[in-house]
């Protein structure tokens, strides 16, 4: 008998599932990948997972259905509507622990399937530790090219990044920026370490976004928030 369509969704869906699991086992959340490989598990058995992620049998892997659905699940923790699987989210006080908290994961799905509805839109964190590479690059500029800048940033989701000049960096013992800003990244940069002395600023920035967010407003920090992976204390400092 050959392979059916419905298999070959399986097939493509649990694949996905298991590399964004490896994505967040090397990118330092040990929970997100514990629980991707836990769904991918629960998906293949035919599980609530399955009937959640059923109209996203067809997305392509840019989609990111796996972060897509736990970042509508860690929503559902930080609005507080998560009943008992909030004991092990870190991100509210928690403390993960892989086979209760991943059964806590699937009865949710099980119990409230219409609940996850934050699916439609796409993974967008905007976290400011992304903004080391922009800055990083900035230092490197020829001295004559160390002039005030203008941003343009393309995917800007909420525009955080084009405050980067008000941050501070470290990095081997060193500083760069604004030392007095309250968002400093830490190790920000590795290998060869750019030149200290000069820190861009910014003149006139201009960012766009296919779905923009509103970093102001209390739905725009949740849904931000909600991509924040809640097992890395950092970035939720930051």
């Amino acid at each position: 008998m050959g392979r059916t369509s419905r298999d070959a969704d399986v097939v493509g869906i649990v694949a996905r599932l298991r590399e964004q699991a490896a994505a967040c086992e090397a990118l330092g959340s040990p929970m997100y990948a514990e629980l991707l490989e836990r769904v991918a598990d629960d998906y293949v058995a035919g599980g609530p997972t399955a009937t959640v992620l059923a109209p996203w049998a067809d997305a392509p892997g840019p989609d990111a259905i796996g972060l897509r659905l736990l970042g509508s699940v860690h929503r559902l923790v930080l609005e507080r509507r998560a009943g008992a699987l909030a004991a092990f989210y870190p991100s509210v006080g928690g403390r993960w622990e892989p086979h209760q908290g991943s059964r806590a994961f699937l009865e949710l799905l099980a119990e409230r399937p219409e609940a996850v509805s934050e699916m439609d839109r796409p993974p967008q964190t905007n976290e400011v530790g992304r903004a080391a590479a922009l800055l990083g690059g900035l230092l490197t500029l020829p001295s004559e090219w160390r002039l005030p800048v203008r941003l343009r940033e393309l995917g800007s989701s909420a525009g955080l990044l084009q405050l980067a000049d008000l941050m501070g960096a470290q990095a081997a013992g060193q500083r760069w920026g604004r030392a007095d800003s309250p968002v400093q990244l830490l190790e920000a940069f590795a290998g060869a370490l750019p030149p200290a002395g000069w820190w861009p600023s910014f003149v006139d920035t201009l960012g766009c976004d296919p779905f923009p967010l509103d970093a102001t407003t209390a739905a725009g920090r949740l849904a931000l928030s909600a991509y924040c992976w809640p097992d890395q204390s950092a970035r939720w400092e930051r």
